[in-house]
């Protein structure tokens, strides 16, 4: 689902990581695709795949800021936060592809430590 501001406290009340996609626009067709796969796939009770458009939810630059200060990473931009574990923020690599496959390997590379926290 897309975030906004109206239902991101009901998200952060389910207690579970985000995986957030920031945008600054329309998701391409293949990435939003992959996305919701993953809202909608086994994973699901584990954490809730989202995204943000920040031309719609312009609110999601103050999140940024905080995570980042500035300048802004480029997006789209990939986060998986867990705001009921200390916090931890977690940036999916750059250099990967935005597919499905991709999202679930990286994603099971988190707990074990291998992948830097931001």
């Amino acid at each position: 689902p897309e975030i906004t501001v109206g239902n991101l406290p009901t998200y952060f009340q389910l207690e579970k990581p985000l995986l957030v996609l920031f945008s600054d626009g329309p998701l391409r067709v293949k990435v939003a695709g992959g996305m919701r796969r993953l809202a909608e796939g086994e994973h699901r009770g584990d954490f809730l795949a989202c995204w943000l458009n920040l031309k719609n939810t312009p609110v999601g630059w103050g999140i940024l800021k905080a995570y980042f200060g500035s300048p802004f990473p480029h997006l789209p931009l990939l986060l998986w936060i867990n705001p009921h574990s200390g916090g931890q923020v977690f940036v999916f690599p750059p250099d990967r592809s935005l597919s499905e496959p991709d999202i679930l390997a990286w994603i099971e590379t988190l707990p074990s430590g291998q992948e830097a926290q931001s």
